[in-house]
């Protein structure tokens, strides 16, 4: 990347991604840091600018995939949209089609099997020329390598082209075009990067590294991956202005035929990696998908272990759990991420045995499956497989989970709360299965999820909770625990609102508090949460919608304004969800207190 383009292109695009980019979040699950933007964009935007992405490792590394990369969607006519069009009069990069879409804004969310996942949508809206009436919706993942092992340096990228119109497209391609950079930055030195790119056609991969042997040559490769779709082209481009006409990228995606480059053969230089599939035929309304992996390794052959896990991970069901329920064993996983996936099968083996038999004769087109037929203090293992439209068989089973059906006991009736002596008292209905245990739950909402917070012996019939804070509600539920260890459902709630303190009604210092901005979006550099019009002495407590106390902070300002970086007594940041806070101030008598309780949002 020539560093005298990119000058000209921030200062020109920095006014523009205040309006199209202002939703931008980052992949740092991993070991790399990679930011997704919402119009079609896989640079990085950071202070209204265009920068560098794909940092590796993310910590403390450089960064690898410049300014220019990009996502292209088009015909063979040279009808294509893309981010970025060179203004050869003013001499400047211009944004081009692609827009975030009214419901397009970058969001993210982080699961419990450590999966991070961001979604945007954008299309070529305002594009008066553009014929083609298409959307993409971009879903991007990685992964927490504590959870996943192997997973940490890459990120896949899924693509949805929808056509919102009411005539059919034939002949659809969409690629990706990535401008990596391995030689020492071109940013220090004013001349091109010195690289070279080739095609590894076993793992569909355009893979680049450091080919500049006057310096210390990096041993890092990087590569862009075709994990699913319908393979069209592989590019190895020089980075040039003039490369990068629609006309250019229409052939680039679509014309077999056409050599522009010699690939191997060509000296080392600032090369950019092109790869296209396609072509696809969309019906009115339809869609199709394609999926993509941003990859890096150490080396050459460590980057093809990377590519192999990243197609594993995008094909195989994930987080196989197995419940037993009485008389049958409910089987649960995650969906694959790639659209080639049409079905699952499942397969069982008893104890001791090798031999795993098919259960379901049609494909399960949902990720989850009950077996009845099993024997309670038999072992079952289990795995399920993916299958493609005809029902073949895709080569990335799921985990293997084993389990041991037991009968669950019933859960206990008559569940009462009643607040008493400023404790709220649990009662139940003894269970008619003698040798049970009791689990007592709580919240703060009556639904699930709820946390334990006690297990009581057998014959026990009530509980005093005593870790209760005045002007919140609270509710339980009751589980039963046999001596297998088998723990049954969970009761019906039973709900009782603790009272505040006798004063806090007619109280006006707490009346007026509020969180600011509510809902609050976690974002990399984002503000601080404020708790305002405080009185000087105040305690805030924030509890989960689950009722775990996540952070204690106290106020000793005269100001009335208490600032929270968001993270927990861990150091955690929260994540998204709905959290409680509870204000408590000594009365100016110094006699009792004053509460106020509230809730407010996080968005990630």
């Amino acid at each position: 990347m020539r560093w005298d383009l990119v000058v000209g292109m921030l200062g020109l695009i920095a006014v523009p991604l205040q309006v199209y980019a202002q939703s931008a979040l980052s992949h740092t699950s991993g070991n790399v840091a990679v930011a997704v933007t919402d119009f079609g964009s896989l640079a990085a935007v950071r202070e209204s600018t265009i920068a560098p992405n794909f940092r590796f490792p993310k910590s403390k590394g450089r960064y690898y995939l410049y300014e220019r990369s990009e996502i292209w969607v088009g015909d063979q006519k040279g009808n294509v949209a893309n981010t970025w069009t060179w203004d050869s009069v003013e001499e400047q990069w211009l944004l081009d089609e692609w827009r975030p879409t009214t419901e397009g804004r970058v969001d993210g969310r982080t699961d419990r099997g450590g999966r991070q996942t961001i979604t945007a949508q954008y299309a070529p809206s305002g594009v008066a020329d553009f014929p083609l009436n298409l959307s993409i919706n971009q879903t991007s993942f990685s992964w927490r390598g504590s959870d996943a092992p192997g997973t940490e340096e890459f990120v896949i990228i899924k693509l949805t082209v929808v056509n919102g119109g009411n005539t059919s497209h034939n002949g659809i391609y969409i690629a990706l075009m990535a401008d990596w950079d391995v030689d020492s930055p071109a940013v220090e030195q004013d001349e091109p990067s010195l690289d070279r790119v080739e095609w590894d056609e076993e793992h569909r991969t355009l893979f680049a590294y450091d080919a500049d042997a006057s310096d210390s040559i990096n041993p890092v490769h990087v590569g862009l991956a075709l994990l699913d779709g319908q393979l069209s082209a592989h590019r190895i481009v020089p980075f040039d202005v003039g490369n990068f006409t629609d006309s250019l990228r229409s052939r680039y995606m679509s014309d077999k035929s056409f050599r522009q480059e010699t690939g191997e053969a060509m000296q080392p230089q600032d090369y950019v990696s092109i790869l296209a599939a396609g072509p696809y035929n969309l019906e009115a309304q339809g869609s199709f998908s394609v999926t993509f992996a941003l990859l890096v390794g150490e080396e050459l052959s460590v980057l093809r272990e990377n590519i192999g896990v990243a197609k594993r991970m995008s094909f195989a069901p994930r987080r196989l759990d197995a419940d037993s329920q009485g008389a049958s064993i409910e089987l649960m996983w995650e969906r694959s991420i790639n659209s080639s996936v049409a079905g699952y099968v499942v397969f069982r083996s008893r104890t001791n045995t090798n031999q795993f038999d098919r259960l379901n004769e049609a494909p399960l087109n949902v990720p989850n499956f009950t077996d009845s037929q099993v024997a309670f203090g038999s072992e079952y293992t289990y795995f399920v497989r993916p299958v493609d439209a005809e029902g073949q068989p895709l080569p990335f089973d799921s985990r293997e989970v084993t389990i041991t059906p037991s009968l669950a006991p019933a859960p206990p009736d008559e569940v009462t709360a009643v607040f008493a002596e400023n404790n709220v008292v649990v009662s139940w209905k003894k269970s008619a299965e003698p040798g049970v245990r009791y689990a007592i739950h709580r919240n703060h909402t009556g639904r699930e999820p709820w946390t334990r917070i006690k297990i009581l012996p057998a014959d026990s019939t009530s509980y005093v909770d005593a870790d209760v804070y005045s002007g919140l509600p609270y509710f339980y539920s009751v589980t039963a625990i046999n001596s297998s260890g088998i723990q049954s459902k969970f009761s019906m709630s039973a709900g009782v609102e603790v009272p505040g303190d006798e004063s806090q009604q007619s109280n006006s210092d707490l009346a007026n508090v509020i969180v600011v901005p509510n809902p609050y979006r976690m974002e990399a550099n984002g503000g601080p949460i404020e708790f305002r019009n405080l009185t000087r002495y105040a305690t805030i407590r924030i509890f989960s919608s689950a009722g775990d106390l996540i952070k204690k902070i106290e106020h000793h300002d005269k100001a009335s304004t208490q600032k929270w970086d968001g993270r927990t007594m861990d150091g955690e940041l929260l994540a998204g969800g709905v959290y409680i806070y509870h204000v408590e101030s000594p009365r100016e008598s110094g006699r009792g207190s004053t509460t106020v309780t509230g809730t407010f949002a996080v968005i990630r």
